[in-house]
């Protein structure tokens, strides 16, 4: 038998989701402010983030994956 979402359970998915990426893309902006010259490489880790959410990765655990790739590009050139 198949699950099916009322409207409402969607709406609030949607908007958790919304929420999430929207925090998501503060993070990366603030990391490339403190960081300017690891730019291109954070930015490369959002992208590639984001690409797998479309694909239907979660969206918690690609955002962690970034965070923890972005926090090893960090301390590897500092």
């Amino acid at each position: 038998k198949q699950v099916s979402m009322n409207n409402t359970t969607q709406i609030k998915f949607t908007n958790t989701l919304i929420i999430e990426l929207q925090e998501f893309k503060n993070y990366i902006n603030e990391e490339i402010v403190k960081y300017p010259l690891l730019k291109e490489e954070i930015l490369d880790f959002y992208q590639l983030a984001i690409d797998e959410i479309d694909e239907g990765g979660s969206a918690t655990h690609e955002i962690e994956l970034c965070q923890e790739s972005i926090k090893q590009l960090i301390d590897e050139n500092n």
